[in-house]
């Protein structure tokens, strides 16, 4: 404990004054800034909307270049797939010279699915080879379907928000295989596995 006192109390003392020079260019070539970011959190969960009338949260950005060809889209979790559904102006190509008098760009974007992934390996860390995934509810248990990675043991499905049962496909798959709890203490089972 010493040891790091020491350490501690000689950097301290070596760091008497720290100065931060910015050497600023006159003229830009390039603009510095690739990306333009801000961030839109609804204050409410109102999903009663029933038209396209846009009443949520809106973003504001001031001195965008007018002549560089801008994208508009959003910056969400990896697994979420959102796509714009309303939407005047071409959201990838988009020039704020172009608008005109038009100093509003809207767009309303629409969660389509979750990716759902996950791994799996056979006894002895080996991905199986063959192997079918059924994803689906108690009442229709087969809803979504998948192969899973030969090489890696990988999978994944496009799913909505809610609950979901994962399980072997019937027939080969459910055949060779059983589910087993991750971990050492883990239960072979053939029933599915609840995914919420």
């Amino acid at each position: 404990m010493k040891h790091l006192k020491v350490k501690a109390l000689s950097v301290n003392l070596r760091l008497k004054k720290l100065a931060l020079s910015f050497y600023l260019q006159s003229s830009l070539v390039d603009l510095p800034l690739k990306n333009y970011y801000r961030y839109v959190i609804p204050t409410l969960d109102d999903f009663s909307s029933t038209d396209y009338t846009i009443y949520g949260p809106k973003a504001f950005f001031a001195n965008m270049p007018p002549s560089k060809t801008l994208t508009m889209n959003l910056d969400v979790p990896e697994p979420w797939l959102v796509e714009p559904v309303v939407a005047i102006h071409d959201l990838d190509n988009i020039l704020l010279e172009n608008l005109g008098e038009t100093r509003t760009l809207q767009a309303v974007y629409e969660l389509e699915a979750l990716v759902l992934t996950g791994h799996c390996s056979e006894k002895d860390h080996e991905p199986p080879r063959g192997l079918q995934l059924i994803l689906g509810t108690k009442s229709t248990p087969h809803l979504v379907d998948t192969l899973v990675m030969a090489n890696l043991g990988y999978w994944q499905m496009k799913a909505f928000p809610g609950v979901w049962y994962l399980q072997l496909a019937p027939g080969r798959s459910s055949e060779l295989y059983a589910l087993k709890e991750d971990g050492d203490g883990g239960q072979e089972t053939t029933l599915s596995k609840r995914i919420t």
